[in-house]
């Protein structure tokens, strides 16, 4: 709700900009996009809404109080931050939606180029940026590079969730890597690297039975797997609970284990890099209340 009143604000004053000077098309053009992105984002919030009430009617008939429950849970984080893992074809609309608004940012950079007003353009390419950090709320983007579409984390680098998590957790991620090491950091030093550099064939896995302030310091367990190709784009699930964990590549399952953990203290998820550089399309983390 907050981004959304934001982004109605800078519509707002983009207009009232544009009326007390001369008029400027490409200018006009961008505030158009804007104003059609703003009606494409309320028509997408209205649609998620509507996934989630048809989930809670579904699970009302079968008076399931978890299903009611966690739908509670997800409405309230689409509400806070606009971010929630979402059927694939919503996902791609709102990706279609971002995209429309970039192109046109980047239309109105080249255009002010051409025109010789480099100021203009200058600032444009700021707002870009800005935007495409808004793109990315839950995580601090201060030491990664935002491009067209997805964000670049360099090499050893850790990338960390703005707020911290507590209990069952689902991390979503949909990302590349040049050549090795993605690892996502959870509770209680438990990690998952994919393409381990000293055996990219073994998926190295770190339960949450370490020390909350040391990474990768959980107890080991491994799975065979085909490494992950270089320069290609994989979705990556790490289901996380109280309960035990799956973790999956482009819907197959490559990892289950159950057991007892305990996720009680709260800790900042994170992806890590090592020698290489990693690419991050989406980036989602889904609560996931205990069971009653």
């Amino acid at each position: 709700m907050l981004r959304r009143l934001i982004v109605i604000a800078l519509l707002v004053g983009v207009a009232c900009v544009a009326a007390g000077e001369d008029k400027d098309p490409i200018k006009e053009k961008l505030f158009a996009a804007k104003v059609t992105y703003d009606k494409d984002m309320r028509q997408y919030r209205k649609q998620v809404e509507e996934w989630l009430d048809k989930r809670e009617e579904t699970a009302r008939k079968a008076a399931d109080k978890n299903a009611l429950n966690q739908i509670k849970e997800d409405r309230k984080t689409f509400e806070e931050s606009g971010e929630l893992l979402v059927p694939s074809d919503l996902r791609t609309r709102l990706t279609k939606v971002r995209t429309q608004l970039e192109a046109a940012y980047t239309t109105a950079i080249k255009e002010y180029l051409i025109a010789k007003k480099d100021s203009e353009a200058a600032a444009v390419e700021k707002g870009l940026l800005e935007l495409r950090k808004e793109f990315y709320p839950l995580l601090d983007l201060s030491k990664v590079e935002v491009k067209d579409g997805y964000f670049r984390i360099p090499p050893n680098t850790l990338v960390t969730t703005r707020q911290s998590y507590k209990g069952g957790v689902e991390i979503f991620l949909v990302a590349r890597t040049e050549s090795e090491n993605i690892r996502l950091y959870a509770h209680r030093g438990s990690c998952v690297i994919f393409n381990w550099e000293i055996n990219p064939k073994e998926l190295r896995v770190c339960r949450p039975d370490g020390k909350e302030d040391t990474p990768e310091s959980g107890s080991i367990a491994t799975a065979k797997v085909m490494p992950l190709r270089p320069g290609t784009f994989y979705t990556i699930r790490w289901l996380l609970t109280p309960e035990g964990m799956t973790i999956s590549v482009n819907g197959q399952s490559i990892f289950t284990e159950k057991k007892e953990y305990n996720l009680d203290i709260e800790t900042k998820l994170g992806i890590q890099t090592v020698k290489s550089k990693v690419d991050v399309k989406e980036f989602k983390v889904t609560r996931i209340l205990p069971k009653q």
